[in-house]
């Protein structure tokens, strides 16, 4: 009985005298911990709420002509990234602009995540010839260079906002659809889907219940970095005119139009392209903290 009270009690001491950090963290703590995570957070954040409220957070809108003499001023106190070739506000267009771009991004990423992971899926869970044959199709389209591959649907579908960012998404669903795919392989066979299909489950309900739930954090830091890739296609584009067209401001197309005056205006073309390097890096950052965050919880398991 006394060697019992002294067991419970060293128990009870370890309990009390057991530090902080021995407690299980949570995925959100893990994220909080991250410099990865935070800084690609914080500074999309930060772009995201310039581009939103960029006609509130300067008293020049986007379309006014401030001046014809004074274009390509240099930045200053009352224009902080000074004026452009016709003397518009470049800070009120760059941020204008945001709209724009990140919105073809975003769009054409639902058309990759929709269509890419419901072929990865089902390509994934009904092995066969008509999976084989699509998969491979999906390798083939995968080995051509995305910015080609976006301009030959973009050449095919015609120039325009809708058109490229349709192009984009097209462009983003063979690389992500191999990824579910292998993905999806991996754990068809598994234990659970096993016992699911043995207690009658319908396919459906197995891929969406059994498969989607345990591949979605790694779909998540995949699509986040892809998304980096998605912005840099897009402004590619209004770079090359295929996109929006003047006076609509748009990051691709803004640096095309102060990149012929870089040698004496370097303004013009640097700050639009400044907001897309932040945005990809904050992306590229934010999937590989992620990324990071999820490994370190699995190994804790």
């Amino acid at each position: 009985m006394l060697f019992a009270n002294k067991k419970k009690a060293a128990g009870a001491a370890q309990l009390i005298n057991r530090p902080l950090d021995d407690k299980p963290e949570t995925a959100l703590h893990r994220m909080l911990r991250s410099g990865s995570v935070m800084f690609g957070l914080i500074t999309m954040a930060f772009i995201l709420f310039l581009t939103i409220f960029s006609q509130k957070v300067t008293k020049w809108s986007y379309l006014d002509v401030i001046s014809v003499l004074r274009k390509y001023e240099k930045p200053s106190w009352e224009h902080i990234f000074g004026l452009d070739e016709i003397g518009r506000d470049l800070f009120s267009r760059t941020t204008f602009a945001g709209r724009l771009t990140l919105s073809m991004s975003a769009a054409s990423m639902l058309i990759a995540i929709v269509f890419g992971c419901s072929i990865g899926l089902v390509s994934g869970y009904f092995p066969g010839v008509v999976s084989s044959a699509v998969m491979r199709l999906m390798d083939v389209l995968s080995t051509i260079p995305s910015v080609l591959l976006t301009i030959m649907f973009a050449a095919a579908l015609g120039p325009g906002v809708s058109c490229v960012t349709i192009a984009v998404g097209i462009t983003m669903i063979p690389t992500l659809s191999r990824f579910v795919h292998t993905l999806t392989v991996e754990i068809r066979e598994s234990e659970y889907v096993v016992a699911a299909r043995a207690l009658g489950l319908k396919s459906g309900q197995i891929i969406m219940k059994h498969i989607l739930r345990n591949i979605a954090a790694p779909i998540l830091v995949y699509v986040t970095s892809m998304a980096a890739d998605c912005i840099l296609i897009c402004s590619m584009m209004g770079y090359m005119g295929l996109a929006a067209k003047v006076p609509t401001p748009e990051w691709g197309l803004m640096i095309h139009a102060g990149y012929g005056a870089i040698r004496h205006s370097w303004h013009a073309c640097v700050f639009p392209s400044m907001m897309v390097l932040l945005m990809v890096l904050s992306l590229n950052f934010l999937g590989d903290g992620l990324r990071d965050v999820l490994k370190r919880g699995q190994e804790d398991r």
